[in-house]
């Protein structure tokens, strides 16, 4: 569990093998970490007072960044150090952060093996909605994690985690399965957040187009889902086609569709969307007017929901529910006309340049932004 750690492959310098041969005499990870944050505060105490005089030590200012750039892969740990570990962590003694090494659920419970079917292995937990209310998110392969607890469930490690590329708070925590990610010991350095690539437009319209039929999951952003979850979660009989689609997170819902169309380049929910880009202008104006002021992939948002405007005459969103007397899926990605979905939001919300923008008591509210 404890990572091999030598600084004489880096450098030849005294002060490297000097810590290395310190470093090598502690006898467990807290020990380490504990050394190398006195070791990097005293390092540091003595460069700002040669900046102070003028003077630096070149030696010095190598040292820093070797001590910065400390970091080390750490093995998965056995059920026998859970406790101490997450005791450790969460005292702030071991800091530990993780990589996702491909599509990783995220929860706000820890309890995952009760989401997966649970006592029978058979079903998933799911809402009055038909949904898996537990799921947050999942994390694109590369995203990083500050890891700030553990725990085991029936025999599984489960990290509980920050995510700096997911900028939500949640009272109940996130947590993840350790299998899904590569954890490093790394004291005085952070991991780099995943690399964002925005797509050509064309790119991402056609992957939008791609999604039609997608049934709605909330919390669903991975249109191929994550077959791993039937690997970690395997049922225990057989079970039909579409509850395999499931169990595997293979849907979207509103945000998760433009995030997976632009490859997790946009932000992921929509109280983030309503104010990304530019507003358009659209309060006191009709349908007719709104629709000559748009362009593709314009986006009809407000803190709950979200469609994303495909060209002049088309919409494309994914919604739980459709209502009984539509035709077609009742629910999931589908495209419909962007003039009669305009006059459908009218309806019930007054179109605002801000979402910010007061309204009348009872009144609900959207607005239009313009991001790429």
């Amino acid at each position: 569990m404890t990572p091999v750690f030598n600084l004489s492959a880096q450098t030849s310098s005294s002060l490297s093998v000097d810590l290395d041969s310190a470093l090598s005499k502690k006898t467990d990870i807290v020990q380490k970490e504990a050394f190398i944050k006195l070791v990097s505060v005293r390092v540091q105490t003595k460069v700002d007072a040669l900046l102070k005089r003028g003077k630096i030590s070149e030696k010095l200012t190598q040292f820093t960044d070797i001590l910065n750039n400390i970091s080390m892969p750490f093995s998965l740990p056995r059920e026998a150090d859970i406790t101490s570990l997450d005791t450790d962590i969460r005292a702030g003694r071991i800091t530990l952060q993780a990589r996702a090494n491909g599509p990783t659920p995220v929860f706000y419970t820890g309890s995952l093996h009760d989401i997966f079917g649970g006592s029978t292995g058979t079903g998933l937990l799911l809402d009055e909605y038909n949904q898996i209310d537990p799921l947050e998110t999942i994390a694109l392969s590369g995203t990083t994690f500050q890891i700030v607890g553990m725990s085991l469930d029936h025999g599984n490690v489960i990290y509980q985690v920050t995510i700096p590329d997911y900028p939500y708070g949640s009272e109940k925590g996130y947590f993840i399965d350790a299998r899904f990610v590569d954890i490093v010991w790394s004291p005085l350095a952070t991991l780099a957040l995943r690399e964002k690539h925005l797509p050509a437009k064309e790119t991402i319209l056609a992957n939008l187009r791609n999604s039609l039929g997608l049934p709605y999951i909330w919390g669903g952003n991975v249109p191929t889902g994550v077959p791993k979850l039937l690997e970690y979660y395997a049922p225990k009989w057989l079970v039909s086609e579409e509850l395999r689609a499931k169990w595997t997170f293979r849907w979207v819902d509103c945000s998760g569709l433009l995030y997976a169309a632009t490859e997790g380049s946009t932000p992921r929910n929509t109280s983030t969307l309503v104010t990304s880009g530019t507003g358009i202008d659209i309060a006191g104006k009709t349908s007719a007017e709104i629709v000559l002021m748009l362009q593709p992939l314009d986006v009809i948002a407000w803190k709950g929901h979200m469609m994303i405007v495909l060209n002049k005459d088309e919409v494309i969103q994914s919604r739980a529910d459709y209502g009984t007397e539509t035709s077609g899926f009742q629910n999931g990605v589908k495209i419909s006309s962007l003039k009669e979905a305009l006059d459908e939001l009218l309806v019930s919300r007054l179109p605002l340049n801000s979402i910010d923008d007061m309204v009348p008591e009872g009144k609900k509210k959207f607005v239009i932004r313009r991001w790429y």
